[in-house]
This record gives structure tokens, sequence and C-alpha cells, in this order.
């Protein structure tokens, strides 16, 4: 028989000796699978309409594509977006177009990687409706088929400028021209409008503008129906517009100020005729008010008519102003003759002159700041009138 310590020693020789003949039988290296990320994860398509006014700082979310695990140097590799909804496939979605690349690919709109198989690619985000996404790429590896790999996540949301044509921004005043931009509703679809009393379809106009209705891509590029002139009937302020599509459901906000106006009318009939000039010699003018926010007071007499160096007194009623932010006429008395220079007027703690584009222009004068080529860039004013004491008084424009 054998002893313990001989039998350890057979075990301990069988032991090594599988091991070493394990150690020689060859294992399968599994191959690295291709893979792309995004960043960032989230963004909006290109906030635009057929003005072309506003495309330098609202231009669409640019992502950068980074792929890793290619074959060396793999060439004509493209990207596509796709919704979740959809199966990840060669000809799924949309191919994007590539903005930059860290090498063109030889087919065209591709990119190459490198002998590391790496590479990065921007583009800028497609109008799409808002939505969970996949991003991936396409590829034929050598003595392949096209294939695909896995998509990277990518939130597209839906978002809103509303904006003041001549000034590019979110404030306004009385008929100003004001462009809603949209991107990431469903394609075609009517979206509303809310406050319903926000804009009218034509300067000086009654009916409201309420709806529009989105193109394909469910953006406003290349519309001009999306525009409105900020309405006469309704007060100042701040205003939450909301946009809401009638058949997605989607909701976007932006906030907009509309600044109170004022117009000074040579008669008392009531059809407001805003004027650019009052006459020199002691007059009784008439005096409009638009957008102010209600209930604010104008005490009686206090309304002063200013030049740099000196105030002028008035008299008139006390004026509190109605839940539509509008009044007037309102009887005006000044009793100094005034100076033939440019006027400005304090009311309520508030100026209105010409570069405060606070006063109601002539519909004249309103009608050449609009045809002012806005894709030349900002207008001369926001949409604004001025006021001046001439002999006689000139309520044109010229």
């Amino acid at each position: 028989m054998y002893s313990s310590k001989k039998l350890l020693s057979i075990f301990l020789t069988a032991i090594m000796a599988i091991s070493i003949v394990a150690m020689a039988i060859p294992v399968a290296v599994e191959a690295q699978v291709p893979v792309v990320t995004v960043s960032p994860t989230s963004g909006r398509g290109v906030l635009e309409d057929g003005s072309n006014a506003f495309s330098g700082w609202s231009s669409a979310t640019e992502v950068t594509v980074t792929g890793s695990n290619f074959e060396s140097e793999q060439d004509s590799i493209t990207i596509r977006i796709a919704s979740v909804d959809e199966d990840i496939e060669t000809t799924a979605g949309k191919e994007v177009t590539l903005r930059y690349f860290s090498m063109a690919g030889s087919a065209p709109n591709s990119v190459k990687a490198d002998a590391n198989g790496y590479f990065q690619a921007v583009f800028r985000l497609p109008s799409l409706k808002a939505g969970m996404y996949n991003i991936f790429a396409v590829y034929t590896p050598e003595g392949g088929v096209a294939t695909t790999t896995a998509g990277a996540l990518f939130e597209v949301k839906a978002d809103i400028l509303v904006l003041e044509e001549n000034s590019q921004t979110s404030t306004g005043v009385y008929n100003s021209r004001v462009h809603i931009l949209l991107t990431g509703f469903e394609g075609n679809e009517e979206v509303s409008i809310i406050p319903t009393n926000f804009l009218v379809t034509a300067p000086d106009g009654t009916d409201k503008f309420t709806s529009f209705k989105v193109n394909a891509d469910g953006c406003t590029s290349g519309l001009m129906t999306n525009v409105g002139y900020i309405s006469g009937a309704r007060q100042g302020g701040t205003v939450n517009v909301i946009i809401f599509g009638s058949s997605s459901g989607i909701t976007v906000s932006k906030s907009f100020t509309i600044k109170p106006t004022i117009a000074f009318d040579l008669d008392s009939d009531a059809d407001l005729e805003p004027t650019v000039s009052i006459p020199v010699a002691a007059s009784t003018v008439y005096l409009w008010g638009r957008n102010w926010v209600a209930d604010t007071e104008i005490p009686a007499n206090s309304l002063k008519i200013k030049t740099e160096a000196t105030s002028y007194m008035t008299t008139h009623s006390k004026i509190t102003v109605p839940s539509n932010g509008a009044f007037g006429p309102v009887a005006v008395t000044y009793f100094d003759n005034l100076p033939a220079v440019q006027l400005s007027v304090e009311a309520a703690g508030i100026t209105f002159s010409l570069s405060a584009e606070n006063i109601i222009p002539p519909p004249a004068l309103r009608d050449a700041q609009y045809s002012f080529e806005i894709n030349r860039g900002r207008g001369i004013y926001h949409l604004a009138g001025a006021l001046m004491a001439s002999d006689p008084a000139r309520p044109d424009y010229v």
C-alpha cells in the first residue's frame, strides 16, 4: 500500500498535468462590438420661419457622435436618427447631415474611423416631433453586409421663441409684428395660441390670431403664417404665451412683455389717428393709451410734456386704466408755447419718447418700419413713433 504522503504527491502531479494541458488549449478572444455615444443627450430642432430673420442665434442643438471599437480605418460610416418605436435597421429614421468629422469617409456625408477604430462627427438636430430617439451608425464591415450599431438614446424636445420682428426680442408694443417660432410638434398639426387676445391678424385689427398649422416637420421653418400683431385690446405687462398642439397634445410656453404706449390725436373723434407733432401754441390735444396695466391711475393734471431742459404742465381729468388696458381720447391742455423740438411725455412715472420706443406711430411710419428688410438686421427702432412741436402741427409722416 502507498503511504499517505505518496498518494498526495501523485494527486498533486496529476493536477499540474491537467493544468498544463488546459493552458495549452487556445481560447477564442471575443471581438469588440462597435458602439456610438452622443453628447448632449437631449436637444431641439431649429427655431426659424420664412422670414430668415432669426436663424443666427436660434439654431438647432449640435450633437457630437463618438464611435469606438470599429475595425481599423472602417470607411463610409453614416449616422441616422430614428424613433425608439422603430426597429434599428440600416434604413430606419433619417440620415443626419454631418457638419464636422474627424476624418471624411469615401461615401458622401460619411466619416471614416482611424487606425484604432475611433471617430467623431457633429450634426445639427433636424426638426423632429418631440420624443425619445435612437442615434446609431450604419457601416459595412470588411467582407460583410451593411449593419448598424446599437442606438444611443436621445430626447428631442419641443421648444418655442416669441419674438418681435424689428428688435428680435421678446418685448413689443401695440401693433408690433410678432413671430411665433416652433419646433418639436407633429407634422402639419394645428397649434393654438393662448391667450387668445395676445395677437390680432392685422395692424389696428380686431380679428384675433389664435391658431396656425406647423409644417410637415412639425416646425415653423419656411412659414409666414405664424405671424401676428400685438392687440390693443388687452392689458400690458408680462404675458405667458402658451402653444398647444391639437393632435399631439404637446405644450410649450414662453414669456413676452408688452410695454404701455401712448399717442396724441389732434381731434376728439372716436378713431385713434396718432400724430407725430402737436402745435407750438398753447392747445388742447387728445391722449390715447394702449396696453397699460389694468387699474393704473394717472392723477388729474399730472401729465408733463418735456424737452431736455424744461417740463410743461398740463390739465386733464384723472385716468383709471380699464381692464383691457386701453383708454382715450382724454383732453390734455397745455398753456405755454412749446419749442419746435423733439418732445417726451411723462405719465404715471413712465417716460414716453422716440428713444423709449413707446409712442404709437402714424400708420405710414409704422408701415415704413414694417417694410424694413428684416433679413439685413435690426430695424432703426423697435416699432416707434416720435413727438415734436411744430407750426403747423403735422399729423402725417413723409
